[in-house]
């Protein structure tokens, strides 16, 4: 893991590039596939804004399947708080609690692993309904199938000897 930091003086209501790197040596042969790069942007000793570059396509992407988030809720009286980990990356986590009626402070986020994410939630339900219906999922949970992908399906159902699909004009 290469860490690097770079103060900066950032006058309010701007925008300007402050650092530019070269993908070939920030990689240094790593496989892009398992590699993300992470920018924060601390303000007196606190994470105000962070950003991920994936080096490439998400499909591609080495994403670890069913991240195993640990969560907790907590609160009362129409004010929660939301604590999430996990202990590998977890790609657009997503939180959702059905048709309750419920307001979050953020949501579609990447979670980091070691990282702890704390959200505020307000709602009129109790904390019991609450836990029962949030669901949090990330980017695999929501395309994770334990079913045979379509190649290995068609395989599995084709003739024993018989061949590929052909076409005929």
């Amino acid at each position: 893991m290469l860490e690097r930091t770079q103060p900066v003086q950032i006058p309010a209501q701007s925008s300007a590039v402050y650092v530019s790197l070269n993908e070939k040596e920030l990689l240094a042969g790593a496989d892009p596939d398992d590699t993300l790069l992470v920018f924060e942007l601390n303000v007196a000793g606190r994470a105000v804004s962070r950003g991920e570059v994936f080096f490439d396509r998400m499909r591609n992407l080495k994403l670890p399947l069913q991240p195993n988030m640990q969560r907790t809720i907590s609160g009362a009286g129409g004010k929660y708080t939301i604590t999430l980990r996990s202990p590998v990356v977890a790609r657009n986590v997503y939180i959702s609690f059905g048709n309750l009626d419920v307001s979050l402070s953020d949501n579609y986020f990447d979670l980091l692993p070691g990282d702890e994410m704390v959200l505020e939630l307000k709602s009129d339900a109790d904390l019991e309904t609450l836990e029962h219906a949030m669901q949090v999922i990330s980017l695999t949970d929501a395309f994770f199938d334990q079913r045979p992908s379509y190649r290995a399906h068609i395989a599995a159902d084709a003739p024993a000897g018989s061949t590929s699909y052909e076409s005929r004009h």
